[in-house]
């Protein structure tokens, strides 16, 4: 039996002390089919929500099943938020990560990018197999957004700040996107809604690269390129229906941070725990110490195989480190990723500029995310 469960949005307690109870509809397309659910709060009193659900679900040989009322438990409320969070990021939960439509309507495509002259493929993207071009694009300023949601490429700052990054830190400088000092570049709206830039699925896989420069190679500055999965977010829809009660668990590759090594710096982090006491584990060969030029362009690369639960790390074409499980984690095949820019400082604050010429990605040619055209 396949059993649905809603979130309804909290109201306040005032608004429960109405004759009328409020209700919410909503209607959900999947591999399942189509279905309806209906529910009506009727007690929100410390902390402890019951709620009658009425939902008719249709199966696939048309069966019908109904589901009475039910208490909430701490686990079902994760599961929700779980579902709710893939749901506004346009991901059927059902489908094993491929991204879906969830209306009746065509699926909206994500508008043409301004396109890097397309090469060959990649040497990290050809290892994998990944042959399809789901991003191919050249940044420019006009591409970044200050509101917190829509239809955007990049938005600026993460999406646990409470302010934006001021917008001159975003600037065109010959045929390159600039970030000054404090730049943070995001490919994902802050409530994880879908932008303009598709999501990459940990189920498929996916190979990344960056085209990056800096102004010069002062120590103190700290260019990072990285991707984070949209299930760790402030509902914690990184905790799953098998983990204790408030528990989390997510992966974060670093495509290449600057600053902590003469060369590449790639590593996979495995966080688990219950915030905010978290437990981090990254792989113990992520330096590289030959001296990297940075003033001079370079292409960070990074493929992620949920396979092989691996990781490889590749700079201007040629492999370097590669990381496996217990340092790649299991979880990372259940989760969707966004990719972030940043140009950060190890704490002297010394003012320098980001050149980003170019941001790829590739997954397998199977993937259901469409191809740059």
């Amino acid at each position: 039996m396949r059993r649905a469960v809603l979130l309804s949005a909290l109201l306040s307690l005032a608004a429960f002390s109405r004759a009328a109870e409020p209700q919410v509809s909503r209607t959900w397309r999947g591999r399942a089919g189509e279905f309806e659910i209906k529910a009506t709060l009727v007690d929100v009193k410390y902390d402890k929500v019951a709620k009658e659900t009425l939902a008719t679900l249709q199966k696939d040989d048309g069966r019908k099943i109904d589901v009475s009322v039910q208490k909430l438990t701490d686990e079902d409320r994760a599961q929700v938020q779980r579902f709710e969070t893939l749901r506004r990021a346009g991901t059927d939960p059902k489908a094993g990560g491929a991204q879906k439509d969830l209306k009746k309507e065509p699926p909206k495509q994500p508008s043409p990018a301004k396109k890097a002259v397309r090469g060959p493929l990649p040497a990290g993207a050809k290892a994998l197999r990944y042959t399809k071009c789901v991003i191919d694009e050249r940044p420019v300023a006009e591409d970044v957004t200050a509101e917190r949601t829509g239809d955007h490429k990049w938005f600026s700052g993460q999406w646990w700040m409470d302010s934006q990054t001021p917008p001159e830190r975003y600037k065109n400088d010959r045929g390159k996107l600039a970030l000054s000092l404090g730049g943070d570049l995001v490919s994902a709206p802050r409530d994880f809604s879908p932008g303009k830039l598709p999501y990459l699925s940990g189920a498929e896989g996916f190979y990344v690269e960056f085209d990056v420069q800096l102004s010069d190679d002062d120590p103190d500055h700290f260019p990072a390129v990285w991707l984070m999965p949209i299930e760790h977010n402030r509902e914690k829809a990184d905790h799953y229906p098998d983990d204790p009660d408030g528990f989390e668990r997510w992966m974060e590759l670093d495509v290449d941070e600057g600053g902590f090594a003469p060369g590449v710096t790639g590593t996979v982090h495995s966080s688990t725990g219950i915030w905010p006491d978290y437990k981090h584990i990254q792989n113990p060969n992520n330096t590289s110490e030959v001296p990297l030029r940075r003033r001079t362009m370079h292409t960070f690369g990074a493929g992620y195989d949920p396979k092989r639960q691996a990781v490889s790390w590749w700079l201007d074409g040629k492999g370097l480190m590669q990381a496996g499980a217990p340092h790649v984690p299991d979880v990372g095949a259940k989760q969707h990723f966004y990719l972030i820019i940043s140009a950060q400082t190890h704490g002297k604050n010394k003012p320098y500029t980001m050149f980003i010429g170019g941001v790829r990605a590739f997954v397998p040619p199977t993937s259901t995310l469409p191809a740059v055209e």
